[in-house]
């Protein structure tokens, strides 16, 4: 069975209305997203989304913008989540993978290190492309694109 979800830009909305909530950080979110139709289950939308911006809100400072903004062009929704939390180095991106928990000696984290790997993972299960930019002590920046449902 195929799945689509017509209400976009309101799940991405609503998911990070409730991360920023559930991280005491309302007054960071930034929200600017666009309505599409996606070739994914809403629930694997929510799910892409709920463990990114978990992530962006704790490993940013609060008082830190989170922002989201999500845009079509070329019959490819494109969600781009950004923060200027801590960051990545670039063995770090390469090295995503199930039970990676990067600078554990250095940081205290709760959770297995899944995240990003659950993240990454259903978004090429739906034929889309998943990265990240960071710039360690200044930023992070991970897009997700998903093809339009026809």
């Amino acid at each position: 069975k195929k799945y689509t979800v017509d209400n976009t830009g309101e799940v991405i909305a609503d998911t990070a209305t409730i991360a920023a909530r559930d991280a005491e950080r309302e007054h960071d979110l930034c929200l600017d997203v666009a309505e599409g139709r996606l070739k994914i289950s809403s629930e694997n939308l929510y799910k892409i989304m709920q463990e990114l911006l978990a992530n962006a809100f704790k490993f940013s400072e609060k008082d830190t913008k989170v922002d989201i903004r999500s845009f079509i062009e070329d019959s490819v929704y494109t969600i781009r989540i950004s923060d200027q939390g801590r960051g990545m180095l670039a063995n770090q991106i390469e090295s995503i993978g199930a039970y990676n928990q990067f600078r554990r000696d250095v940081y205290e984290q709760q959770g297995v290190g899944l995240g990003l790997v659950i993240s990454k993972m259903l978004t090429e299960l739906h034929d889309g492309v998943f990265s990240i930019e960071s710039e360690p002590g200044k930023h992070t920046i991970i897009t997700v694109a998903l093809p339009l449902a026809g």
